[in-house]
């Protein structure tokens, strides 16, 4: 069980979400050189465009990220809604 704690232990470290954005960031651009290199299927006039798919993605990706915004404000709980009782306390 021990093992399964130690392999999420990076998740509470310092900057874990700053090095998981870069990580994102880099296959990103990894992914777009790629798409440059090779030819893919998809929509005629999009694939024949320089990054045309790549673009696609990435307006894809922002819109999904703008739309969880207002999800988040609705499903969030309030301050205090578990009580008073600190972290860990039964």
């Amino acid at each position: 069980m021990s093992e399964r704690r130690n392999i999420w232990r990076f998740a509470g470290r310092r900057n874990a979400s700053a090095r998981a954005l870069g990580l994102l960031v880099l296959a990103c651009v990894a992914l777009a050189g790629v798409g440059l290199l090779l030819p893919g299927p998809g929509l005629p006039y999009l694939g024949s465009m320089p990054l045309g798919p790549a673009l696609a993605g990435a307006a894809a990706a922002a819109i999904a990220l703008v739309l969880s915004w207002p999800l988040r404000l609705l499903l969030r709980r309030r301050p205090g809604y578990y009580g008073d009782r600190a972290e860990g306390e039964t």
